[in-house]
């Protein structure tokens, strides 16, 4: 048992120790296969697209929620979820936007420009230093840490909504407009 700055005992996580890094080395592996095949170009499937985002959702809530009962959660976790919710929603509805969709074979394909790699970075960024700013702060390593791959897929869920969204829209003019992009900045 420790104490928290209140004085209060915490039950001891199993989030505090070697295990806690295997979510974060899990989430920087899966992100980096995403940003190398996503910047090369796909075909975009409104079902292949969701399908990663479920899966770190459910890996996600799979390695937090059983942790629950073992940890006490204070308000500056609660603080810290629920910025970390907004981050990975926010950014995650700003990239589906710099998302380059461009017609292939009378499909459409996205790729990942520039702009959506460094809002990438941005999210890792802010990520990190609100995960050092909560850990400062006496936020438990279940939600500094071990919630990484949670909400990993819910902002990837989120850019990927946005993208379904913008597919639906795109439909018809790829039909109408065969080689020609589907919108500016498609690549070269």
């Amino acid at each position: 048992m420790e104490p928290d700055p209140t004085g209060a005992v915490l039950a001891a996580t199993p989030t505090s120790g070697p295990a806690s890094t295997l979510p974060a080395v899990l989430t920087v592996a899966i992100l980096l296969l995403v940003l190398l095949t996503r910047i090369r170009g796909r075909e975009l499937s409104p079902g292949r697209v969701l399908t990663l985002p479920l899966i770190l959702v459910a890996l996600g809530l799979g390695s937090t929620v059983p942790q629950l009962s073992m940890t006490r959660l204070h308000t500056i976790d609660a603080v810290v979820l629920a910025v970390d919710v907004l981050i990975s929603l926010g950014l995650g509805g700003v990239r589906g936007f710099t998302v380059l969709l461009y017609p292939n074979g009378g499909r459409i394909w996205y790729r990942y420009g520039p702009l959506t790699v460094a809002l990438w970075f941005l999210s890792i960024a802010l990520r990190a230093g609100l995960a050092a700013a909560g850990a400062q702060l006496g936020a438990t390593a279940l939600v500094t840490t071990a919630s990484v791959l949670l909400m990993f897929g819910l902002t990837l869920a989120t850019q990927n909504v946005i993208l379904i969204g913008r597919l639906h829209g795109q439909q018809g003019q790829v039909a109408d407009r065969s080689g020609e992009p589907a919108e500016s900045g498609a690549p070269s």
